[in-house]
């Protein structure tokens, strides 16, 4: 976020998320949905997604905020 220079507030702002809801997502309260995904990885440039977005374990994908 900081190098695209968003904050969290403008983050939301701009991906229609609202910021409650972001905050719960970047602390693994709750999980992101696929579009909301890929809209952040457009605002943010993020290439490769599943950097951002994933974690490899154990030869499964699993989505960051999944129990």
């Amino acid at each position: 976020m900081i190098k695209e220079r968003f904050s969290l507030r403008k983050l939301a702002c701009a991906s229609g998320i609202s910021l409650g809801s972001l905050s719960d997502k970047l602390n693994n309260r709750s999980e992101f949905t696929a579009s909301e995904i890929m809209r952040l990885s457009e605002l943010l440039k993020a290439k490769p997604v599943e950097d951002y977005f994933f974690i490899l374990k154990d030869r499964n994908i699993e989505q960051i905020g999944s129990v």
